[in-house]
């Protein structure tokens, strides 16, 4: 991108520029025609390029981060892709895990087992799991994703399970077990998710436990795949209606409906008498209707 520099120049023209080369297309971290290549980071720069484009928001803005993190590199990058590949390298070769991660996402094979070992060696497990999320080698992957699941990173113990086809039973199952010890009903949910189409029974056993710990839209979905589960659909009715997530109930009402319309009418009747009740008279603690049998 060049922006030519006029008399009275408008700060303005260079925020709008940006703006127009981000609505191009989304990039590609091997396109090497000097378009932005930005690595792991888009949540953040999508914050801060929403914010500098705002014409009443704009004006001085800090980037902070650890020397030698790629500050500098984020941005130069859409300029002069050669400039900050040696930044990169240069903030990799001193260990930073940001730019590690940057470098390992950014060879187009295999990364070699020296890169994926010093990666691990920061022993920053956030940024590790997420190359092993990103990267295309699927055993730098497993090896990424090993090293910090078995340091607690969570998110990298239900990608385990999400990938446990490629892996193997044995080691499936025990990402399986650890994951649902670590009781994170958010990543239980995510991973029954992507389950679901591939191997929908182990998906429902991990979905079950997503809304043990207490993850509401689990619960819905325990409603709606539990045909054949009649305790674990009634149990997650009654949690839903005494947390009066009638939102919730009219989407698993729309999910049975499909196999079961009688079910669903019921589900119904009960949120709209619960309804009726909040602008009345408050209904009275207790159990949903058994609509299950």
């Amino acid at each position: 991108m060049k922006l030519k520099l006029v008399a009275g120049w408008d700060a303005a023209l260079t925020y709008d520029a940006l703006r127009k080369r981000s609505e191009d297309g989304p990039s590609d971290r091997h396109r090497t025609d000097g378009d932005p290549v930005f690595v792991g980071r888009e949540e953040l720069l999508g914050s801060l390029v929403d914010a500098i484009s705002e014409p009443d928001r704009r004006g001085t803005y800090l980037v902070s981060g650890y020397r030698g993190a790629g500050k500098m590199a984020d941005f130069l990058e859409p300029h002069d892709p050669t400039q900050a590949k040696a930044i990169y390298a240069a903030a990799a070769a001193r260990g930073d895990p940001e730019a590690l991660v940057h470098v390992v996402l950014s060879v187009p094979d295999r990364p070699s087992q020296e890169l994926v070992d010093k990666l691990v060696a920061t022993r920053d497990w956030a940024a590790i799991g997420r190359a092993g999320r990103e990267v295309a080698d699927s055993e730098a992957a497993r090896i990424l994703l090993v090293a910090a699941a078995e340091n607690k990173h969570v998110p990298s113990m239900a990608e385990l399970v999400i990938r446990s086809p490629m892996y193997g039973g044995v080691e499936g199952t025990r990402w399986n077990d650890a994951l649902i010890a670590s009781g994170d009903g958010s990543e239980l949910f995510r991973a029954a998710s992507e389950l679901a189409g591939s191997d929908p029974q182990q998906a429902l056993v991990l979905m079950i436990e997503a809304a043990n710990f207490e993850h509401e839209e689990a619960m819905a979905e325990v409603v709606i795949r539990s045909p054949a589960n009649a305790d674990a659909a009634q149990t997650n009715l009654n949690r839903l209606n005494k947390l009066r997530r009638w939102d919730l109930l009219e989407a698993a009402a729309r999910g049975v409906e499909a196999y079961d319309p009688e079910r669903a009418a019921t589900i119904r009747a009960v949120v709209e008498a619960r309804r009726d009740g909040e602008h009345g008279q408050p209904p009275a603690e207790g159990n949903a209707p058994d609509h299950a049998a």
